[in-house]
Parts: C-alpha cells; structure tokens; sequence
C-alpha cells in the first residue's frame, strides 16, 4: 500500500498497524473470551461491562488518548454494547424461580444455582445436576432441560458449580468437579466435591424443606464421573442416580500399563493431571447398612472423548469394566434384560427394580446429552432427561423394596 501512494505514509502505516493488531491479537482475543465466557460465565461480560463505564466516564484530559485508542481497538462502542448483547444471553438467570444458594466447606464458600418450581410442593424431591467440565451451571441448566420436567412435578433442580477452573490449551475454560481420577483442576488440587455435595443437600433440606428421602444425582461427563463417586461414596443420602457420558474414575483402572514414544518410556495416563494418587477406592461391597443406589447409565458408543472401549492414556476404564463393577456392587447376576430399543438406542437392566442397573447404549451417538436441542442437535432417539426423571419418580428411600 505505501509503495502504491508514493513511499511512506503516516495515515496508511496506521491502518496497517490496525489491521494487523485485529487479526493478529484482537480477533483472536475476543473469540476466545467469547468462548470463554460461553462455558465459564461473567468474566468477559464484567469486562464488557466495565470497559463500557470507563468510556462513558469523564476521565482527566491526559487520559483522552488512551481512551480513544482503546475504543478504536475494540470497535468502538457499538461494538462493545454487541459483545454485552451476546453475553447476557448467556448470562447466569437471577430470575424469581432461581437462585444462586451458597454453602462454605473446609472455610470455602461453593454455590449452587437452584432452579424452583412455580408449584413447589411442601417436601419436594431434589434432583443434584452436575456439569461438564469446561461448563457452568447455567450452561448445563440449559443444555440438560430439565427445569420442566421439574417444574411439572413440583421438584427441586440444583447445579453445583465447580470450584477450579478448567485448563484447557486455549486457557480457562470453566470449571471442573473432583470425580477422583478427573478432572483437572479440581482433581489436580483434590477439591472436596463429596463434602460439598452433602453440605449443600443438608442446606436445601434445612432452608427448602427438601424431603431427604428423594434426593438423585445426575449429570455429563465430569458431572456423570462425580454422580458415580457419590455413587460410591455418599450413597446413603441418594434414592438413585443417573450417569450421562461418564466413566466410573475411581482406583479400578491400571495405571502401571507404559507406553514408548520414541524409544521414551512414559505412564499411559499424564500423572500430573490423572494421577492414582488422587483416585478413591470404590465401595463395592454392599455390606451392613450399605444403600444400593440404583443406577442409570447412558451413553454414546462413538463418544470419542470418553470413549465407551475406555482408554489408556487418561486412565478410563471401559464401559463393560464400569458395568461388571456396578453390578458387583447392587450384586446383581450377569443376566441382563432387556430395558428399552428404540433405533439407535438399546438398554439392558440388571437386578429388578430395588436394585437396579441399567445401562442404555446410544448406538451413533457421541459425548452429548440425548434429546438436548441446546446448543445444536444431538441424538434424538431418545430423550435422556425423560429417560432419567421417570427412573428417579421410582425411588424412594423409604420404599425401595416396595417400588413396583
């Protein structure tokens, strides 16, 4: 361009200089705030919304360049207040069926958002729905849908919020819950995700009148991993649970396995984030006054992020290991029946209705939540939130011998 108009230019060097700043820096950094934002929540949309009240401030006038600089970077204003439009629809909702309830565990404050139904009932059950890892709970609110089957039966739906921040190669991408062998960084940092399970359904009961006797546990990935540690570990406050795109990440896998890269020797899992160390021994033995919490399994069979073969490298055990563990667990035989076939989805159910297991193959189906249309499309054979909320309408701590 300069040597188009005749050498240099002051005025076109400056175009170039902006031109490059936006592709090389500019663009990239708001596409991955944006991304950032959509899993993790608030922390671009604070800065939206600051940058937007520091440009509509009066500032010294020694302050006017930067400020005029800093508003042509970004696009201006309009641009700004587009950012803000975008990430207030995914905004956390402080509406008045939800809210955002606070527990502290070892001298650490947690939260949950709650989901209230409009007809809540005098003791009403409490479904604990946990998120991805990378996500939110408002993220996950949308993307499970299960704030109506919810509010047609009266129920209470609460979405604990990770406490770490999840790495990822493009930065922190929302949080992550200590399922024991994932995920980073709760798991790296051995956050006590089980106490705040309990500390939060003790304050729903105490504050909401939650009937303790049908409190169920659901959730995705790192969420199904920590429904199967509760699973094991917190048993006896659940009436059933219901795992989506988990694996079971506690001491069953075999770490001693090795693989050679290039004549180097290295665990099949990376230690420093899926560790042994850090893994639980799972209970699995009933044993005297043990719960046997019934337990859905769901899961796609091309999941290529948990895939249902297991894996090696980052220490998942397969999705037959993970069911023959189970079953030992409810001490249900190895004759399964069949449970539902609808195209692509096929379950199996092991050990009648008190101590039930059952195990529901999504034939095509990838790392997603069945029957979710938020954000895009997944598998529409079944729908997964159905699916769970009629197994849960069974159960009844006080009742189990006696559900049909």
């Amino acid at each position: 361009i300069n040597a188009e108009y005749g050498g240099f230019n002051p005025r076109t060097m400056r175009v170039q200089l902006w031109c490059g700043l936006w592709v090389a820096v500019v663009v990239p950094g708001v596409l991955l705030g944006l991304y950032s934002t959509v899993a993790a929540q608030g922390g671009m949309m604070n800065l939206a919304e600051k940058l937007m009240d520091w440009l509509e401030s009066d500032q010294p006038a020694d302050d006017n360049l930067s400020r005029a600089t800093l508003a042509t970077v970004l696009g201006g204003k309009p641009a700004i207040r587009a950012i803000q439009g975008f990430l207030d629809t995914y905004a956390e909702p402080d509406g008045v069926v939800d809210r955002l309830v606070k527990v502290v565990v070892d001298g650490v404050e947690r939260e949950a958002l709650v989901h209230l139904p409009p007809n809540l009932e005098q003791h009403p059950a409490l479904v604990l729905n946990y998120h991805a890892w990378g996500s939110s709970p408002a993220i996950h609110q949308k993307f499970a849908g299960m704030d109506l089957w919810a509010d047609g039966s009266g129920a209470i739906v609460a979405y604990p919020r990770g406490l770490e921040l999840a790495p990822s190669p493009l930065g922190w991408i929302g949080f992550s819950h200590n399922a024991g062998g994932c995920c980073p960084g709760a798991s790296t940092k051995q956050v006590d995700d089980v106490q705040f399970a309990r500390a939060l359904v003790d304050e729903l009961v105490k504050t909401l009148g939650v009937n303790p006797a049908r409190v169920f546990v659901t959730g995705m990935s790192n969420g199904g991993m920590m429904v199967q540690r509760l699973v094991c570990e917190a048993g006896e406050m659940l009436a059933a649970a219901a795992s989506v795109a988990g694996y079971l990440a506690d001491d069953s896998w075999d770490q001693q396995q090795e693989w050679e890269i290039g004549g180097w020797k290295m665990p099949a899992a990376v230690g420093a984030v899926w560790g042994r160390d850090r893994r639980y021994h799972c209970n699995r033995s009933l044993g005297e006054g043990k719960q046997a919490v019934p337990l859905l399994h769901i899961h796609g069979m091309e999941d290529r992020l948990v895939p249902p073969a297991g894996s090696d490298w980052i220490g998942m055990v397969s999705l037959e290991k993970a069911t023959a563990i189970h079953r030992a667990r409810l001490e249900c035989s190895e004759e399964a029946t069949p449970a539902l076939v609808n195209r692509s989805v096929a379950c199996r159910s092991w050990c009648g209705a008190a101590r039930n297991l059952t195990v529901c193959e999504v034939g095509g189906g990838g790392h997603g939540w069945p029957g979710s249309r938020w954000p895009g499309p997944s598998n529409q054979d079944m729908d997964a939130t159905r699916e769970i909320w009629e197994f849960f309408r069974r159960y009844d701590l006080h009742n189990l011998s006696q559900v049909p």
